[in-house]
């Protein structure tokens, strides 16, 4: 008896299954779609999370008026794509982020608060 797999490979606008047939763009079943959801909530919750615990930080670059909330953007912007480089030395993993960015200090204050949660 053949085993039995679903296989959905995504290129560009067109899916293929396993069985060779292609499938219209999101035509997934009722299971795939749930975890898409899921998985996306899960990250706009963390960047959610991530932009609340920015607020806290003393360090963060002046504005011109009092900051409530961080837009999801802005977070993105701001805190997920900062430049820096991974270094190994004397058995470390070491993150460097550049002197210039006004951010690294409201980026290491929010990764220390989560790797001691």
């Amino acid at each position: 008896m053949p085993v039995q797999y679903t296989c959905i490979y995504k290129a560009n606008t067109s899916a293929w299954t396993s069985t060779g047939r292609q499938a219209a763009v999101g035509s997934y079943g009722r299971r795939e779609n749930e975890l898409v959801l899921e998985l996306t909530v899960f990250a706009y919750n963390i960047l959610r999370l991530i932009g609340q615990e920015s607020l806290k930080s003393r360090r963060a670059p002046k504005t011109k008026h009092p900051v409530k909330r961080r837009r999801i953007r802005t977070v993105i912007g701001n805190l997920i794509q900062i430049a820096g480089h991974i270094t190994t030395h004397g058995r470390r993993i070491v993150l460097a982020i550049g002197c210039s960015n006004v951010w690294r200090h409201v980026f290491m204050d929010v990764y220390n608060r989560f790797a001691l949660a």
